[in-house]
This record gives structure tokens, C-alpha cells and sequence, in this order.
């Protein structure tokens, strides 16, 4: 089986047919499931989450179904849905929340971490399990949704809180990750990319399929319990990254931007925390090119101010980066003609009388009057 977006329909439609591999030319099983929420006459949408089968090879699939374009309205009766494929055979379950209006999205095109559902504002949340087999029917009853039960905004429950799950089994919904991250880069570290209806999180020799070997390259070694399944499988295969440099030589297995020989230099990849070259270090930017890198240079974007640059008085930079710009030291500060012999760059330049060689000396030098 492989991850895809599934197709529900009203009941007595056919429904899902080529998304979670083929369709049977024969009769094939159905599931027909109806929801049943009538404190709930405010939803506007229903977030579908499915599972087929268990383990490593699930196949799972998500949807968002509004309810008002059928003129369904769950205060005066049930919502009914059917879905026909060959390969439902066996254990499901249907994860349902039902939404106010406002945007509600699963995102089917991602075939690594599909299924990815959201909804605004959720109000209502329920569980149904079924071992399909020929027709099976199901019926979903919905509870109350608690904001509070759900931090990382990915619809699933954290049914280690008191409260949160109700009547609803915690070895099939309970997020294992609910924990709402600020990630810098790459999303895996944020907890909406790990819960129960997932598709599995392989280990390199168990992959088959492109996006397994995909999946397998995202998520191993990266921090989450991506399925839930209580391991965070390591990276293996001989290029797990598929950088070009296999491991052990790659630092890092499950990146693809590091490996030994990649570009890392003080003018792009710098100061960015990752050892982009894998040689034990992160490279000090230096954007100016003046030989003195950002932590050392008062202004790294201005090639003429670096520390034990030659200082130029009196023109409002600071070249040696001493955050001092001295004034100028000059006889004739004021080019008048009549000097005022100095030798200190704080000195007054006020002369009085006359010099030692009989020239008189200026009085203002700061003055040309």
C-alpha cells in the first residue's frame, strides 16, 4: 500500500478507487460510515483521517468534506459516507473532525508527509474502527474538541492529559509528539509531523518504493516519532541521502546539504550553525571579504572598516572598528595661512604671540577670520 489522499462519497457513490493502489474488478469491499453529531449544528466541515491496515505496511490517506454544498446539517440527522476499494480489506480506522467554517485543508500533493490535516477552528472530534470484510458499517460519534488537548495544531489528541480523549482509544489516536515548536529550517522538528495516522516510518532495508526510500531519507535520525510508533528509525543504506557520499563518510547521512567536500565559505554557507562540509565546524562569515569574520569585524558588510585598518581623521568613519573617529592634526587647521603648532589630536589650536622662528601664530586656528 502507499500514502495518498482519499476519496470519500455520499453513501450508495462508489469511492476511493485508484489512490491507495487499484481497484478490484470484482464486487470489492465497502465501508459505509455515518457520523453522528447532533450537538454540532454549527460544522461546516468534516476532517477525514483514514488508516488501512497496521505496521509497517498501512497505507493512510486524508480529506475535507463540506458538509453544507449536500445540504447535510448534523443536528437533524447523520452524515453518510461510503468508500469502495480492493484494498480496505481488513482493520480501518477513521479519524473525524468536525470543523466551523474557515479554511480546512489535508494536503495530498507532499507524498512524504501526506497526510498533513488542519482545520481553524475544530469543535468536535470522533473515532471509528472496523475490521472490513465484504459491506461493513460504522458509525462515528462525536465529542466535544478541547483546544487544550492539541498544542501543535495537527487535529490529534495528547491522551496523556487528563480529559483529552474521552471515550476515544488513546493506542489509536493519542499524539505522541504534541508539542508546538518554533523550527528554524526544515519542518520535521515541529510536532504536527508526528502522529498515529502517519504512514509508517521505514527502516532503509524495508523500503520498496521511491517515496518510502523518500520518506525514510526525511525522517530517520531526525528527532520525531513520526508515526507514533515509539522509535525514531536511524538512516542506513549506503547513501541514505543521496548526496553522493555514503556513510560512514557523511556526517551526516540524513542531509542531503552536508557531506564532505560541500561548498561552506565565508560569503554563503557561514554562521549558519550546521557544519555544511562535515570538517568538524562551522565557517565564520567574512561577506565583505576584508579578512576578519562577523565576529570580529565592526561592520562585515564594509570592506574599509576592520580592525588595525589604517585609521583616515576626521572624515566620520571609524576604519580601525575602536568606534572613534579622531580629528585631524594640523598646523593650519583653518588654511588661513597662520599656524598654530600641534602635536596632540585634543589640543584647543589656539596660539597666541609669536613663534619661535618670528612668524606670528594664529589665535583661532579653528577660524579662518
Amino acid at each position: 500500500m502507499r500514502p495518498d489522499g482519499m476519496m470519500w462519497r455520499r453513501l450508495g457513490v462508489v469511492g476511493l478507487c485508484a489512490l491507495l493502489l487499484s481497484c478490484a474488478i470484482q464486487d470489492p469491499p465497502r465501508l459505509d460510515v455515518r457520523v453522528h453529531g447532533r450537538a454540532f449544528a454549527d460544522a461546516a466541515q468534516l476532517v477525514f483521517q483514514l488508516r488501512i491496515g497496521e505496521g509497517d505496511r498501512r497505507a493512510v490517506g486524508g480529506r475535507v468534506y463540506a458538509l453544507a454544498p449536500e445540504g447535510i446539517d448534523l443536528s437533524i440527522a447523520p452524515a453518510e459516507f461510503g468508500l469502495r476499494d480492493a484494498d480496505i480489506r481488513g482493520p480501518v480506522a477513521v479519524y473525524v473532525v468536525a470543523c466551523r467554517a474557515g479554511e480546512a485543508r489535508c494536503d495530498t500533493d507532499d507524498l512524504v508527509n501526506t497526510p498533513t490535516c488542519s482545520c481553524e477552528a475544530p469543535i468536535a472530534v470522533g473515532l471509528g474502527q472496523a475490521l472490513v470484510e465484504g459491506l461493513t458499517r460504522l458509525d462515528i460519534f462525536l465529542d466535544p474538541f478541547d483546544p487544550r488537548c492539541d498544542r501543535d495544531g495537527d487535529l490529534f489528541l495528547d491522551c496523556d492529559r487528563e480529559g483529552c480523549c474521552g471515550s476515544l482509544d488513546p493506542q489509536v489516536v493519542n499524539d505522541c509528539d504534541d508539542v508546538q515548536r518554533d523550527c528554524v529550517g526544515a519542518a520535521p522538528c515541529d510536532g504536527r509531523f508526528a502522529h498515529p495516522f502517519r504512514a509508517a516510518e521505514l527502516g532503509f532495508d524495508a523500503t520498496l518504493t521511491d517515496a518510502q526510500r523518500a520518506r525514510h531519507q526525511a525522517w530517520c535520525a531526525d528527532g520525531l516519532d513520526n508515526d507514533c510508533d515509539g522509535v525514531d528509525v536511524p538512516c542506513g543504506g549506503d547513501d541514505a541521502d543521496g548526496d553522493g557520499v555514503p556513510a560512514p563518510a557523511d556526517c551526516d547521512d540524513a542531509d542531503p546539504s552536508r557531506f564532505p567536500g560541500n561548498l561552506e565559505d565565508p560569503q554563503t554557507r557561514c554562521s549558519d550553525g550546521v557544519d555544511n562540509d562535515c570538517d568538524g565546524g562551522d565557517v565564520r562569515c567574512d561577506l565583505d571579504a576584508d579578512g576578519v569574520d562577523d565576529l570580529t569585524d565592526c561592520d562585515d558588510t564594509n570592506p574599509d572598516r576592520f580592525p588595525n585598518n589604517p585609521e583616515r581623521c576626521g572624515d566620520a568613519v571609524d576604519q580601525d572598528c575602536d568606534a572613534y573617529d579622531p580629528p585631524c592634526i594640523s598646523a593650519d587647521l583653518d588654511g588661513d595661512g597662520y599656524l598654530c603648532p600641534v602635536e596632540q589630536a585634543w589640543d584647543v589650536h589656539a596660539c597666541s604671540g609669536d613663534g619661535p622662528d618670528g612668524r606670528a601664530q594664529d589665535c583661532d586656528d579653528l577660524d579662518a577670520g
